[in-house]
């Protein structure tokens, strides 16, 4: 159906909505549930119709078809935007923050992500010492960041 790649690890969504992964998982970007690198592919298990997945260098964001936002893989600089200030997670979290805000695209950068939602809407998080995540800050966002304000807060995202 669709397949994706980050900066170590590529990842293949089935028509059935599974997602498999391989590449290098140091930090658990491949969300497999361990630190394992895998040279084939790997089913993803707890994650489920998805329907978009982006990968950063050691994160990854994926979206349902149903909403729903997960992330795993390296958290240190709040990429992950779980705001539990874990180093990593290994298996799929559930992004609770935004999977009710009707979220229809997931971007990954290096170390930062955002989301696009059905009204336009956009959120950010993660690394942002370099005014990336558009919030008006050198830092980062623990959490997504509705992103408000001209011009972005007055234009609808696509």
């Amino acid at each position: 159906e669709a397949v994706a790649a980050g900066s170590y690890c590529s990842f293949a969504i089935a028509t059935d909505g599974q997602v498999w992964a391989f590449g290098l998982n140091n930090m658990g970007q491949l969300g497999i549930g361990s630190t394992d690198s895998s040279t084939t592919p790997r089913k993803i298990t707890g994650l489920s119709h998805v329907s978009m997945i982006s990968a950063g260098e050691h994160h990854t964001t994926a979206l349902t078809k149903d909403g729903d936002v997960f992330v795993f893989g390296r958290g240190d600089q709040s990429q992950l935007g779980l705001g539990d200030g874990k180093a990593l997670h290994e298996s799929p979290q559930r992004l609770s923050s935004i999977s009710t805000c009707g979220v229809v695209k997931v971007c990954c950068g290096s170390y930062q992500s955002s989301a696009i939602t059905d009204t336009g809407d956009l959120y950010t998080w993660g690394f942002g010492e370099s005014f990336q995540l558009c919030n008006g800050k050198s830092a980062d966002a623990d959490t997504p960041f509705l992103v408000t304000g001209d011009p972005v807060g007055a234009m609808r995202v696509l």
